[in-house]
């Protein structure tokens, strides 16, 4: 499996992109706090879906959310998903799910694949539909160049 979903590198990851978060990065009026997921669920999956060249964003609902947005990709015909924004949508404690929508036979007796049924996914979000909606490509771009701005100067990742 791709060394991106290896815990501590999501970990590694989120804490970078936590640095790039605020008001200017998030959803109009969904928080915004320097540091907080509060609408940073598009950026965030869009970062993720460009620079690893994997998967696809999609919107859905979760928990109390009826617009939150993740990572969706196949593997080996499996659809997994990765929500590095789930704190937000109040799915358990961990800031970061990565997991199936439903069991598989191959994953059944793994723990590390968790099922995770509350979420699911309407439709992909494409980059023109995130144009047109609350410019959300745009707060993408700046979520982007803030991230590898940090990169650049820490050396993280």
């Amino acid at each position: 499996m791709n060394i991106l979903f290896h815990r501590e590198v999501l970990k590694q990851l989120r804490d970078v992109i936590e640095q790039a978060w605020n008001e200017e990065t998030a959803h109009p009026g969904k928080g915004g706090d320097k540091g907080r997921p509060e609408g940073q669920c598009y950026v965030t999956s869009r970062l993720l879906a460009d620079v690893y060249k994997i998967g696809r964003v999609v919107i859905g609902s979760v928990g109390k959310f009826k617009n939150h947005c993740w990572l969706e990709m196949e593997i080996d015909d499996i659809k997994f998903f990765l929500d590095m924004t789930a704190d937000q949508a109040g799915i358990g404690q961990e800031p970061i799910v990565w997991g199936m929508y439903e069991p598989h036979p191959k994953y059944i007796d793994n723990p590390k694949y968790r099922v995770y049924p509350d979420y699911k996914p309407k439709r992909e979000v494409e980059d023109e539909d995130a144009k047109r909606f609350f410019a959300a490509f745009d707060r993408y771009l700046l979520l982007k160049k803030r991230v590898a701005a940090i990169v650049a100067q820490s050396g993280a990742i």
